[in-house]
């Protein structure tokens, strides 16, 4: 079968989880006698490229084409589904979208057109919550259904001040008033205009999945759901979990490991300031403890700078740079436990999964993805969404060994996926 994987961004210039994945599909998927083009855009190029990275043929279609000024979206398809044609795709897979002259929702219908099967797999749950949180106002959980003028007012006002009640409360009030008078002056103002566009594009885009997609992929079961709740027909969803690489190999001789580790992007939706808040505190209660941060600091990027600062000021907490993705499983095996504070909605974090493997505990914020893996798993404990104390607490009761853990074997690896994909492919 001939393959097309498309992105937005290319494993390893891009250590995302999307990436990272698609990179482990593709090469899943050639081990079982398939050929796999990896299709991204040539940002800025108006022509196309082709290379070779181990065994994965990698396609840089031309991306860019003025007219008057301005960039020619149907330059783009034609490019792309150029592509598509000349290496006779019987399958394209989408696997992100985003940027006018990259993987856009428009192209599904352009590749439908042509004859070529349409698979699409959602790793974010961004794509359906402007702020990624799948927080109310920044505060209650939310059931993730889009509904414009709700999630306007989320994003409008959810990061109002740092008072997060403040926030919740002002949300909840222009949500009710966008909704008591929605034919009124306040549902045209051009600043709800603006932020009721992105809820209303997701709407549009959902209708076009419905209409051009043979199938959709959710990684996780609270994702199924969501996709179902937001109109997403349910016989074109089906649920592969996400998978963990072979190689894992565990060093359970855990005796003596007093300290923790983060392991991600340097960002506030990491909860990177929960973090370092609960740091602050373990100075009084676990004062011999000390929390190794990794991930990637941009020193031209003003807010990783300030991070730097911040961790740099206490005396518990350590910068130890960036991992590479071979280097993790080895770095998480000298540590009592991996946090995971994220404020974004995490789809299925792999690092929870390797640390499963590895028998190591994660203590995690209570977002869907992370809380349906250490559920499903018994591999780590959940503490209070964007709470320091609750972080302290549940890094205790680790410290002290009052937490037992069967850690539950997790079965799916990526040459499992890779034939649940093709089983998929070809029906």
């Amino acid at each position: 079968m001939r393959i097309a994987i498309a992105t937005n961004f290319l494993y390893p210039e891009n250590l995302g989880g999307t990436e990272l994945y698609c990179h482990q599909l593709a090469e899943s998927l050639i081990a079982l006698d398939h050929q796999v083009f990896w299709i991204v855009p040539h940002w800025g190029k108006a022509h196309t490229c082709e290379e070779k990275i181990g065994q994965i043929t990698i396609v840089r279609f031309a991306a860019v084409a003025k007219v008057n000024g301005h960039a020619d979206y149907s330059f783009v398809a034609r490019s792309f589904i150029n592509e598509l044609q000349v290496r006779a795709i019987q399958v394209a897979h989408f696997n992100e979208f985003g940027g006018f002259e990259g993987m856009s929702i428009p192209l599904l219908s352009e590749t439908k057109k042509v004859g070529i099967k349409v698979i699409v797999t959602f790793h974010l749950a961004q794509y359906f919550c402007h702020t990624g949180t799948l927080h109310f106002g920044g505060l209650k959980p939310c059931d993730g259904k889009v509904i414009p003028t709700r999630c306007a007012s989320c994003s409008l006002l959810s990061s109002h001040s740092r008072f997060k009640l403040q926030n919740f409360a002002l949300a909840r009030s222009l949500y009710f008033f966008t909704w008591l008078f929605e034919k009124t002056w306040l549902r045209s103002t051009p600043l709800m205009q603006k932020f009721l566009s992105h809820p209303q594009k997701i709407v549009n885009s959902l209708e076009a999945i419905n209409e051009n997609a043979d199938s959709v992929i959710s990684l996780t079961l609270w994702f199924k759901k969501l996709l179902i709740l937001n109109g997403v027909k349910e016989n074109k969803v089906v649920h592969i979990p996400q998978a963990t690489s072979l190689f894992v190999e565990r060093n359970l001789n855990n005796a003596g490991r007093k300290n923790y580790v983060y392991v991600g992007r340097i960002s506030s939706e990491k909860g990177i300031e929960v973090l370092l808040e609960a740091a602050q505190l373990m100075t009084k209660i676990l004062p011999e403890t000390v929390v190794d941060v990794y991930g990637p600091i941009d020193h031209r990027n003003w807010y990783q700078r300030t991070i730097l600062k911040k961790i740099n000021s206490l005396p518990n907490v350590k910068y130890k740079g960036k991992l590479e993705p071979q280097e993790v499983v080895p770095t998480l095996q000298r540590y009592k436990a991996v946090l995971v504070p994220s404020l974004a909605a995490e789809m299925a974090p792999l690092i929870i999964l390797e640390a499963n493997k590895l028998r190591i505990p994660v203590i995690a914020s209570d977002v869907p993805g992370s809380k349906e893996l250490i559920e499903n798993n018994d591999c780590g404990i959940i503490f209070t969404y964007a709470s320091a104390t609750a972080l302290v607490n549940k890094i205790e009761a680790i410290h002290y060994g009052r937490v037992t853990l069967n850690f539950n074997p997790f079965i799916n690896d990526f040459s499992t996926v890779a034939q649940q994909h093709i089983e998929l492919y070809a029906k």
